[in-house]
């Protein structure tokens, strides 16, 4: 049996498709009573069920709704400390500015098999996609480009710049973190990282490789390692440290995401080792909550509350200003000098 649509109820009416989803909106300031009363009984008669596409089939305005595209599946949100911090921050300003947040999760095999659903999401669901978690070579965003669709990454790929992102600058918090301790003398400095897909490691060590590079200081494997993804990679990483700080000439100087630093401490301790006296530690911060009161850490802060809202800002602008062209912006982070660092003495 044929399931009625709009144009089944419009011409049982008596009136226009556009007066229907007028009906359907709750636009009923210069409708008559009368016309009401013959959409009320064309709908009960023909037991009509509007789709969400058709209750918005001649609306100009917009869904004021946001999905938010995270990685792995949904449990990926409480196994590390950064998306519940950026999901509450654009959650404020989504309630703020009366948006709704929809959060999808991909399953295993990534976004790009679900792209076309995503698409149709457009524009009978949701106004557009923010973008969490990107992995290095992961283009699938570019589909929404063609598609015409606003879209705002988090994170910058390295060596891509045509596409719409908002990003901390990791790759010159490393930098900076790796000249100021070169010029404290160290010139054995570890570094710690997550997971070797994301971005946001790949940032940061090309900037520890460059600062080596441009130092004429060798690239010891033994100095860098990355943690298995997820809740496993705390205990990778102590696992990791500990052989690097067992090894004969061991790093004198350490970079650490703060997320490793009860792993970091623990090895610390029982190797006997001192900070400063013995080893220097600057700590990249991975959210603006990390509490790091109990000790005066030279470190990166992060910015990831003001990284999530400038997206969520940048893509209304993109959805209700379309002519407005979009400026990708990188925020630069700043080295905060504290008492975990000294001068490596000769």
């Amino acid at each position: 049996m044929k399931k009625t649509n709009i144009n089944d109820v419009a011409q049982y009416a008596g009136v226009s498709k556009s007066t229907i989803s007028n009906f359907l909106n709750h636009k009923l300031e210069s409708m008559s009573v009368e016309t009401r009363a013959k959409i009320e009984e064309a709908i009960e008669k023909l037991n009509y069920t509007p789709s969400l596409s058709a209750r918005r089939l001649s609306a100009k305005e917009n869904c004021k709704a946001i999905c938010i595209i995270i990685p792995h599946n949904i449990g990926y949100a409480f196994d590390n400390l950064y998306l519940p911090i950026v999901l509450r921050a654009i959650g404020r300003i989504a309630e703020r500015l009366d948006h709704k947040i929809i959060i999808f999760a991909s399953h295993k095999g990534g976004v790009e098999k679900s792209i076309d659903y995503l698409k149709g999401m457009v524009p009978t669901v949701v106004d557009g996609f923010v973008i969490f978690d990107l992995e290095q070579n992961n283009l699938y965003f570019k589909e929404f480009e063609k598609a015409n669709i606003p879209y705002v990454c988090v994170g910058k790929i390295e060596g891509y710049e045509s596409y719409q992102y908002v990003a901390s600058n990791h790759k010159k918090a490393a930098m900076d973190a790796m000249n100021y301790l070169i010029q404290l003398g160290h010139t054995k400095i570890g570094f710690l990282m997550d997971y070797d897909t994301s971005i946001v490691s790949k940032c940061k060590f090309e900037g520890y490789r460059e600062v080596l590079e441009n130092n004429h200081i060798a690239l010891n494997e033994g100095y860098y390692c990355y943690s298995e993804y997820g809740h496993k990679g705390n205990s990778d990483i102590y696992n990791k440290f500990r052989e690097m700080m067992q090894n004969k000439e061991r790093p004198t100087a350490i970079i650490t995401p703060s997320t490793y630093l009860t792993a970091v401490n623990a090895i610390l301790n029982e190797e006997g080792l001192k900070i400063p006296e013995d080893i220097s530690i600057i700590v990249l911060e991975y959210n603006d909550n990390h509490q790091l009161d109990y000790q005066n850490f030279t470190r990166v802060p992060s910015a990831a509350n003001k990284v999530a809202e400038t997206a969520f800002k940048k893509l209304l602008k993109l959805i209700y200003n379309k002519k407005e062209p979009f400026k990708s912006e990188l925020l630069d982070l700043e080295l905060v000098i504290g008492e975990t660092t000294a001068r490596l003495e000769p």
